[in-house]
């Protein structure tokens, strides 16, 4: 209703993408997004430590998780564990963002995904607001994926967000 779509629009221009799509959960945000994507009989590298979601998002989209081991200096993806894991058969990478903080060195995952043509998600539900180099959480990949449920720093009570700048994954 009109209510969701002011908050689509006021979300979307608040961290600055084109679209902003929101969802049940970021759990259903996750699994969109790699539906988009195209993962099916694909690779996509997550972390060992996160929620159970992000990989069965893997799994429940017909692709295959590929853990990859924690940096204990920034608490996300170990960045030469996750090079060691990319196969010609990698579709992507899933990040988290974990404590509310944007994985410090996210541009080199960034610059990565590029040089690989791989896609880089971001799993902000907990980073709603977070910024580093002057970017907001969710998007400085392909996708970022939100949540609102009470436990996080926005809630609606429930549900989640999607956001992204391409046009194309906006449509799917």
């Amino acid at each position: 209703g009109p209510n969701v779509m002011a908050f689509e629009k006021e979300f979307a221009s608040r961290v600055g993408v084109r679209h902003a799509i929101a969802m049940n959960s970021c759990t259903a945000a996750l699994e969109a997004s790699l539906c988009a994507l195209g993962v099916y009989e694909r690779e996509v590298i997550v972390p060992s430590e996160t929620f159970i979601a992000t990989g069965m998002a893997v799994h429940l989209t017909g692709g295959t998780p590929v853990f990859a081991e924690i940096s204990p200096e920034t608490m996300c993806l170990d960045f030469d564990d996750v090079k060691s894991k990319i196969t010609p058969n990698t579709a992507g990478i899933v990040i988290v963002h974990m404590t509310g903080i944007v994985t410090p060195n996210i541009m080199q995952f960034k610059n990565l995904c590029d040089e690989q043509n791989l896609f880089l998600v971001e799993d902000a539900a907990h980073a709603p607001g977070a910024l580093v180099d002057g970017k907001f959480a969710g998007t400085i990949g392909d996708v970022g994926c939100f949540s609102f449920f009470p436990s996080k720093v926005i809630t609606s009570g429930e549900g989640g967000m999607l956001v992204t700048n391409n046009d194309e994954i906006a449509r799917f």
